[in-house]
């Protein structure tokens, strides 16, 4: 059964543990459940990048949703590790950017390339918290009956799918006339 999602959206949104980009004040909320190795979420990430950059008015909520095994998920805990240096939108950029196989040993590297103690980024990425982080986040998204991503909420609405080219245009639109 899916769980009422204003309840779930008021929570995420509460949430100061969840990954922000764009205005954190931004009155105008797309809370996104993304894998890195999700082909349409990478475009979507791309786009969503150059949205919010575009107008000030958007507070885009990332959730790690790792579906595509142990691989997705030991990128998500690297992306999510790079928050504790205060790297997370930079590691989010080169994450969504990547291309060829995002082993440990590239995530390290890539860590490095941002200026990141390696050091730290490996024990932070194997860390209880960020497990424990990325298990609720799989529990969120089964609340919302969420099986696939991309997936975002725009505004307090499920939209499934990608957000791109005229849609996300619509919600850019829709973000600058929010007061």
């Amino acid at each position: 059964m899916q769980a009422d999602p204003t309840d779930l959206v008021a929570k995420i949104v509460a949430d100061k543990s969840n990954h922000v980009l764009g205005n954190p004040k931004g009155k105008f909320v797309i809370i996104e459940f993304f894998d890195y190795q999700c082909g349409w979420c990478r475009k979507t990430n791309k786009e969503m990048g150059l949205a919010v950059k575009s107008t000030n008015n958007i507070r885009w909520i990332l959730i790690d949703t790792p579906i595509f095994g142990p691989a997705s998920e030991t990128i998500s805990r690297y992306g999510m590790a790079a928050a504790k240096q205060g790297k997370f939108a930079q590691m989010h950029e080169a994450l969504t950017n990547a291309t060829g196989r995002l082993d440990e040993a590239a995530l390290k590297k890539m860590g490095a390339d941002l200026g990141m103690d390696v050091k730290k980024l490996e024990e932070d990425a194997n860390s209880d918290e960020i497990k424990a982080k990325l298990a609720a986040n799989q529990a969120l998204a089964r609340q919302l009956n969420i099986n696939g991503v991309p997936m975002l909420i725009v505004d307090g609405k499920i939209n499934p799918g990608a957000l791109i080219g005229p849609r996300l245009q619509e919600a850019v639109k829709a973000a600058n006339a929010k007061k």
